[in-house]
């Protein structure tokens, strides 16, 4: 969103009193409002003037947002009035201003086809992920999925633009707000997410496990987070671990979760139905606990039941040691480059792509950065040599997908190979 405070000044009413020299600002505590909009005679500014002891965190950002909403819906300025309350417009006219600005904040705090990305949220989830209040989240669940939506235009840019967010953010933004100032009352809608490991924080989301997932160490109850307690330190701040694809894919939901869709080292998608290693480089393809021999979800590097190592653990940290290294990877000869945001959302539609169906160039896709220069042009750098042969040979299909999605149309899409290790 653009910068707003050219035009418009927003003041705690606590503040506004020294800087407007008023006892009540814009009469806010005489009429008991929550916020009021003015817009000044004498040139194109509008103040906001909200109360700072109103309430919680949430109510306070809708109201500040709802009243930047009349502002920019142009509501004081078709209506030709300097602010508005219930004494300046008709009931019928006031009403229907502020059903529309309501709808305004809410798409804008709570977007339609973020949350429906999401899969299917309870009301309580999407107060946790919004950080909006009970009221305001219930009545987002009813529009969202009790209603009919249309889609617009935009809705397929929000997403691109959220992306990142929703695969990796997501777990991190729930965590933070249970365990926020007053997290021991948000404990009962955490569902199995609030917990974590205390040795490498990953989450837990299995309330029946016993040992961690990712690092095998035996769950610690976690205190909760007191008001006036400690908080949650940046140190405890974590990278969600990366997705390893497996065979239920976007098409196939219900496919085998414990067997990847590509062998993750040589990026060989050509696999036995039931093999247990890869034909090609012998890595495990499929995992499942050494110990008491059941299946485990692919990024289970240890058993949750009895702590033992996951038959892909050692395949796991590899590829994440590999991710890890595209992602942060540098050179001086791109240090005027930007990274391109979108490349991750970008993949996921090359993936998901009819043109791509069953095509090699989405696991060589896979251990993949992308990078901007001056002229808006793309550049790929991969850890594989087959890889990067087989993106350079799909590059006009890839561009055309690039430029339709990606939010820029690069007249070249080149590819560079790098080393990771």
């Amino acid at each position: 969103m653009e910068d707003l405070s050219d035009f418009i000044v927003c003041l705690p009413w606590s503040k506004a009193r020294e800087v407007l020299n008023s006892d009540d600002p814009f009469h806010l505590h005489e009429t008991k409002a929550d916020a009021r909009s003015i817009k000044r005679r004498d040139c194109d500014t509008y103040f906001i003037v909200y109360d700072d002891y109103s309430g919680s965190v949430e109510r306070t950002n809708w109201t500040i947002l709802h009243e930047i909403g009349h502002i920019l819906l142009g509501h004081l300025d078709d209506f030709g009035v300097t602010s508005l309350d219930r004494g300046g417009l008709t009931p019928k006219a006031y009403g229907v201003l502020e059903v529309e600005t309501n709808w305004f904040v809410a798409e804008f705090l709570m977007p339609t086809p973020v949350i429906q990305s999401l899969g299917r949220l309870s009301a309580d989830k999407i107060a946790l992920i919004f950080g909006v209040s009970d009221e305001a989240s219930y009545k987002k669940y009813e529009r969202v999925y009790e209603k009919p939506y249309v889609p617009t235009k935009y809705d397929e840019k929000l997403v691109r633009n959220f992306y990142r967010f929703i695969t990796k953010g997501v777990f991190d933004t729930i965590y933070h707000r249970i365990h926020s100032f007053f997290g021991i009352f948000w404990t009962h809608r955490a569902d199995n997410v609030c917990c974590r490991c205390n040795a490498c924080k990953s989450y837990i989301r299995d309330p029946r496990a016993k040992y961690c997932f990712h690092c095998g160490s035996l769950i610690k109850s976690e205190p909760y987070v007191f008001p006036m307690g400690n908080n949650i330190s940046n140190d405890d701040i974590v990278i969600t671990h990366p997705f390893i694809p497996h065979r239920a894919t976007w098409e196939d939901k219900n496919g085998d979760r414990s067997r990847v869709g590509f062998c993750p080292n040589c990026l060989n998608q050509e696999l036995e139905e039931d093999a247990d290693y890869c034909s090609i480089c012998g890595t495990s393809v499929h995992n499942e606990c050494t110990v008491e021999h059941i299946d485990l979800p692919l990024d289970s590097s240890f058993c949750p039941s009895c702590g033992a190592p996951a038959s892909i653990g050692n395949v796991y940290s590899g590829m994440e040691n590999r991710l890890h290294a595209i992602e942060s990877w540098t050179c001086p000869q791109f240090e005027d480059y930007l990274e391109y945001e979108h490349w991750q959302y970008m993949k996921m539609k090359i993936a998901t792509s009819a043109a791509f169906y069953g095509s090699a160039v989405i696991p060589a896709l896979f251990y993949t950065n992308a990078f901007l220069d001056d002229d808006d042009n793309l550049i790929i750098i991969t850890d594989t040599q087959s890889a990067a042969d087989e993106i350079i040979k799909n590059r006009d299909k890839l561009m055309r997908i690039i430029e339709r999605y990606g939010s820029i149309e690069p007249s070249i899409v080149s590819v560079k190979l790098i080393e990771t290790t």
